[in-house]
């Protein structure tokens, strides 16, 4: 038998119960939240391998006759951040970019020349194709770096130029073979890999690149390329992974990245040629 003492108990349950599901029953329904899906993003400094597209509205090729690699369209330049550390973090923490004698992935967010207390150009959503790049991701290292790099290079490259190796019958040096199409380049290379000897640092050939577009003048002693193109290929397959193809957004990131306005016509084929001389390494690596 149910005494008044556990009705009491009861009949306040019920009533608790109840008002807390008129209250629920109260509540006016929250929109569905939505639209979260299609934008695109990927991390900046990190690999480039998320998904999503592009921003819709922001073109990057142009026309044919046009260039990639330049400030998109109602961006401005030199927005000005903070230089101190967020309260609680030590100053110091994760503000350097890599040394000059390393090739991993430099920090995010870096400056580039000429742009002290401003973004780079590339720092923003819909500034670079959605691409991965793995150690090309070195192109975002200050500029100082990758002229260093180069400029260490070239100082070896008196020795370096000339040395010689016979391959087919044909004897060449290594300052002939940068002179070579991409596409025979490439094959000497499928060919007789163990035997050649080329460059193979990431941020000298990104140094190489930016030389071919912005120094020309200051080639490596004996190299008179092929073409643009030709040279351009060699030093972005050389400086990529083994295992993520270069393609046309490959050499359009590069080019944002580097400042180089490449000729959008000139894309395809740079990406092309640059693909052969990847698989040529691959193979050769094994």
């Amino acid at each position: 038998m149910m005494t008044n003492s556990n009705k009491k108990v009861l009949k306040a349950g019920v009533a608790g119960a109840a008002l807390a599901f008129g209250l629920l029953t109260a509540m006016p329904m929250l929109p569905e939240i939505g639209g979260l899906g299609g934008t695109a993003a990927w991390a900046q400094g990190q690999g480039q391998g998320g998904g999503g597209g592009r921003p819709e509205g922001r073109g990057q090729g142009g026309s044919a006759g046009g260039s990639v690699g330049s400030v998109p369209e109602g961006r401005g330049q030199g927005r000005p951040t903070t230089t101190g550390a967020p309260t609680g973090r030590g100053g110091d923490s994760g503000q350097r970019g890599p040394s000059s004698d390393s090739d991993g992935t430099p920090h995010r967010g870096q400056p580039a020349a000429g742009d002290r207390g401003g973004r780079p150009v590339w720092a923003g959503d819909g500034a670079l194709p959605v691409v991965e790049l793995g150690r090309l991701n070195v192109a975002r290292a200050p500029v100082r770096v990758l002229e260093s790099r180069y400029a260490e290079l070239v100082t070896n490259w008196a020795t370096i130029g000339v040395t010689s190796m016979t391959l087919g019958g044909v004897t060449y040096t290594v300052a002939q073979l940068y002179s070579l199409p991409a596409a025979q380049f490439a094959a000497l290379l499928g060919l007789y890999y163990d035997q050649i000897t080329r460059i193979d640092s990431p941020l000298e050939n990104l140094g190489l690149l930016r030389t071919i577009y912005l120094n020309p003048t200051n080639m490596l002693p004996g190299v008179v390329p092929a073409s643009n193109n030709d040279l351009a290929a060699i030093a972005i397959a050389s400086a990529s992974d083994k295992t993520v193809p270069v393609s046309n957004d490959t050499v359009i990131a590069l080019s944002t990245i580097l400042g180089l306005n490449i000729l959008a016509s000139d894309v395809p084929a740079i990406a092309a040629a640059a693909l052969l001389v990847q698989q040529a390494i691959v193979a050769g690596h094994g």
